[in-house]
């Protein structure tokens, strides 16, 4: 009965600091940063899977934000006073999908602004190929 006790114990003290029920939400006050990899369709057995969020869920996930009020920001506004509810969406390792295709998302999405991160020293040292360099295309 005692180890039975022990590991129920042990279970509720995991689920408590694994999910911070206990914690106090966010207040709208302080911004929220999305940080998205890659905007492209899952590829059957591609490496970075998990690092992709499908078009359709990004635009989503634009759409709920610009809908519920919020202000979509740059990260070069943060050290400024914002607005409640204000948003900065950035894009880690300029993956060319980064430019391209939030563009070709819908009136939500396109006009939003947002940041990308490229990984230039990556590029530099060689580590990454060039050719993950984003280019704007006509």
């Amino acid at each position: 009965m005692m180890e039975f006790l022990l590991g129920a114990a042990l279970v509720a003290i995991w689920f408590s600091l694994e999910n911070r029920w206990w914690r106090t939400t966010v207040d709208y006050r302080h911004p929220r940063l999305l940080m998205y990899h890659m905007v492209s369709p899952h590829r059957p057995g591609a490496k970075f899977n998990k690092l992709r969020v499908p078009p359709e869920r990004f635009e989503e996930q634009i759409k709920y934000l610009s809908e519920s009020g919020w202000y979509f920001a740059h990260v070069s506004e943060l050290a400024h006073p914002l607005p409640e509810k204000t948003v900065v969406i950035t894009f880690d390792d300029g993956y060319q999908d980064n430019l391209i295709m939030p563009t070709k998302c819908s009136q939500h999405t396109a006009r939003r602004r947002r940041c990308i991160w490229s990984s230039s020293d990556l590029i530099a040292i060689g580590l990454l190929p060039r050719k993950r360099i984003t280019t704007q295309e006509s």
